[in-house]
Order: C-alpha cells, then structure tokens, then sequence
C-alpha cells in the first residue's frame, strides 16, 4: 500500500515539474511574440511608434532627426527575413508594430492576407519625387498598401583578368555555360570558380532567364530543365554566399559571382580589379517598402515616419550609409556620379526593362525540392 502512495506521489510530482517546463517555455514564446505589444501597454507613450525592420535600412541617425523635428519616439525591432517578418504575423497578427519593411514579393501576400492598412497617399509630401518606375508594381498595383524605400539590382561581378579578347560584356553565360566553351570563344581566359546566391527562389529565376529569358509561368518541364543547369552549374560554384563574397574574391578563390548592386557599390567601389555589370539577357531587382500593420492604431504617426523616410534628405543620407538605390529619384543628385550615370548600378529606361521581379506564382515546395536536389545529390 505505502508503495502504491509512494509511486503516485512521484508520478504526480512528474507531471508536476513537466508542467511547469512546458508553461515556462509557452510563457517564453508569448512574450517574445507579444513583447512589442507589452512595452506599448506599460509606456503607455501615444507620442511613439515601433518598427519592425531589416537591419541595414533605418539607421540611428535618422531616427535622431526625426524625433528632433516630430517629437515622435522611434523604437526598432530588427528581423533576419521576409519569412520571419511573416510567421510572426500569422501568430499575432502584427499586434504591438506601427511599420515594417517587407519587400515586395512579401507585401503581395501580407496584403491578400488583410495583414496590412491602407496607406493615404494624400499624406505623404514626398510622394511625388517617387522614381515612377517603382509604382504601381505587381505586389501593390495601386500603391495602396506600401511605398517604395529603396531598390537594389543583382547583377555580375567579375574579375578584368578572366576576359578574353572577345568579351563584350558580362551575360548568364558567365554564370551557366561550360568554361571551356567559352576559352574556345575567346570569351575567357582560364577556368574559374563562382560564388552563387544562396536563396533558392532568386538561383531558380536567374537560371529561368539564362533558359528561357522569363521569370514567369513556369512549366514542370522547365522546372525541371532548371535543376538540371543547377547541378551541371554546381561543378564551378566555390561557394553559395552573398556575404561571404568578398573574401572568395579577393582571395583570388573565386572570379566570377552574383552580387546586388549596394553590396558592391560598399565593397568594391575603390578596387578597380573587379567590374559589376547587369547581364544582357537581364536580371532581378528587389524594391523594399514601407507599410502600416493593420493592428496598428498609431497610423497617423506612421505616415509621418513613412514621409520623412522618402524625403530627399533622408533617402540621401541611407544611400551613402548602405549603398542602396533611393526611391526618391530628387536624391541621385547627391550620389556620386560614377555611380549614378553608369547603368548597372543606376539602370537607364532600356536597362530597367530588362529587370525582374520575383512573384509569387513560383511554388516554394517545388523551388525547395530543386535546391535539395542541387545541394545534397
């Protein structure tokens, strides 16, 4: 008998313990997800607002301007993707944030999701200095959900010592066809190693543009005709990285890689051994944005913080900071000029054209299987 109490005093004091564990833990998550929400509640500071943004887009500096001519508190919260800034939403809708920063291809599924406010264009002053090229695009055709932060181009960059004497200039070819075939052709001059990106959606659409010069409607056949080129490409790539690029080309590991039009304007522009250039055939661009939750109850203020970070001024000032390419198309005049009048970094109407956007009709199980199937096979 005392061994039956003994036994059931010690199961319970188990299921005692584990239940504290598992309530510790669902504490832990409820407050990493409400957090913004709780210091909201306890500041109780009408006169503030908290944004939820990546890390290289508002910087301190603005955030002191703007408080010095609103009064207006600017709190960040910095996440690492798209598919972060997502998640999160799903679970709490957003609650305790009054702006983030999606790019597009994320602001075309927040808004179908309701996740997102109407913006009043009416309310931004700055609105109308606007690179025109930048609205009206297919994630927010009206630009009634966001406004546009700034814009970068991938493109290739290149070591001048791997040209032959008939390279004209850098194209998909560089990335995808058979080294020795391009030797042949006097394109190069040696064999070398790339660095690829390493997001499989975008590594999926440049391989769609070298195949069939399009981005969209995607057939299975060509699905899988873009696994096959990944994986006879996989024999050069050195490495997938966007950071880690610098090291491999300075290092002389890697000549040839794919990088955005900011990251080389930041790591590049005093070394004049390498070359960045948009491919003939085209490329990608990413528009990063601004827009208000729809939970927010703070969108007066938000539009002021949206205003004041499409301002001329402020648009400048990230430029220099970042490398990024303003939305506000008044502030290339405060760009140095070797960047603004060459078009892989600045694209003219003709090279603009040739740039796309990555949509959300590719499907991320079948992109995923085709990274799996490149990286691991």
């Amino acid at each position: 008998m005392n061994k039956s109490i003994d036994f059931i005093i010690k199961l319970l004091g188990i299921v005692f313990r584990r239940s504290l564990i598992i309530t510790f833990y669902l504490s832990c998550l409820l407050a990493f997800l409400y957090f913004p929400h709780i210091v909201d509640y306890f500041k109780a500071d009408d006169n503030s607002i908290t944004v939820y943004t990546f890390t290289e887009f508002i910087s301190s500096e603005s955030l002191r301007r703007f408080e010095q001519k609103t009064g207006i508190k600017v709190r960040l919260q910095f996440f690492e993707s798209n598919e972060e800034l997502y998640a999160k939403f799903k679970i709490n809708q957003g609650e305790g944030y009054d702006l983030i920063t999606p790019s597009d291809y994320m602001v075309d599924v927040m808004r179908k999701d309701g996740l997102l406010q109407n913006i009043d264009i009416a309310e931004l002053d700055n609105f109308k200095d606007l690179d025109p090229r930048l609205l009206g695009q297919y994630f927010d055709p009206d630009n009634k959900y966001s406004i546009p932060l700034c814009w970068l181009v991938y493109g290739i960059v290149y070591n001048k010592g791997l040209i032959g004497s008939e390279f004209r200039s850098a194209d998909l070819d560089l990335l995808f066809s058979d080294a020795n075939n391009l030797i042949k052709d006097k394109i190069i001059t040696k064999p070398y190693r790339i660095c690829m990106i390493q997001d499989p959606r975008e590594m999926v659409c440049l391989g769609a543009l070298y195949l069939f010069g399009r981005t969209s409607n995607l057939t299975e056949q060509d699905f899988a005709s873009i696994q096959d080129l990944l994986s006879h490409q996989k024999k050069s790539v050195e490495s997938y990285t966007s950071v880690g690029v610098p090291y491999f080309l300075m290092g002389n590991i890697a000549s040839v890689a794919v990088v955005t039009s900011h990251q080389m304007r930041k790591m590049f522009e005093s070394n004049e051994n390498f070359v960045f250039e948009i491919p003939k055939k085209g490329s990608l661009f990413v528009i990063e944005n601004l827009a208000i939750p729809a939970k927010s109850p703070k969108a007066e203020l938000a539009h002021k913080f949206i205003d004041f970070m499409i301002s001329e001024e402020l648009a400048g000032l990230h430029s220099a900071m970042y490398g990024t390419n303003p939305s506000n198309k008044e502030a290339y005049k405060g760009i140095d000029k070797k960047f603004t009048e060459n078009p892989n970094y600045f694209p003219t109407n003709e090279v603009f054209s040739r740039l796309h956007l990555i949509k959300n009709d590719i499907s991320l199980e079948r992109v995923d299987s085709i990274w799996l199937a490149v990286r691991f096979y």
